[in-house]
């Protein structure tokens, strides 16, 4: 049986944090935050007065090297404290969907996160940042989602230790 083409353009790793999976959820989700951990994104914003319900959009700020750019993405799951998922560029019939799935553990949770560049993505890529861009970007989430999970882990350990 050939393997699924589409599998090379998703990733997932997880890691196992001691706090407890609502904690977890509310850091997660609060895109003002995601610049304390992420290679990439430096931070974001809800607009139109956005919680992180389905359906809520927010902005991302990016930058790699001296390449800076903006997101605007869609909250497709937000179910409270186990998963939280959206779309980047809805208005591009969405590039990539990301999500955070929290699973309780007997230590705390087991956060993971998955990455995966939808073929409109690779297209929009290849014709806004050049032929090599979709390889480029997919191995930046295969490096960065790891890295993401440790600086999560590290964070939220480090306030559940200073009661924060």
């Amino acid at each position: 049986m050939a393997e699924d083409p589409e599998k090379q353009w998703q990733h997932s790793d997880s890691i196992d944090i001691v706090v407890e999976p609502e904690v977890l959820y509310d850091m997660v989700t609060n895109p003002k935050r995601i610049g304390e951990w992420s290679p990439i994104c430096r931070g974001g914003e809800w607009k139109n007065s956005g919680t992180g319900k389905v359906g809520d959009v927010f902005t991302g700020r990016n930058v790699v090297g001296d390449v800076e750019w903006t997101t605007i993405s869609e909250v497709l799951v937000a179910d409270h404290p186990r998963e939280f998922a959206w779309l980047v560029a809805p208005d591009l019939g969405g590039v990539a969907r990301w999500s955070y799935i929290i699973e309780p553990t007997d230590n705390g949770s087991r956060l993971t996160e998955t990455w995966h560049v939808l073929p409109t993505g690779r297209e929009w890529l290849r014709k806004n940042r050049g032929e090599d861009a979709p390889d480029k970007r997919r191995e930046a989430a295969r490096r960065g989602i790891p890295e993401t999970l440790a600086a999560i882990k590290r964070v939220a350990e480090n306030e559940a230790a200073n009661g924060c």
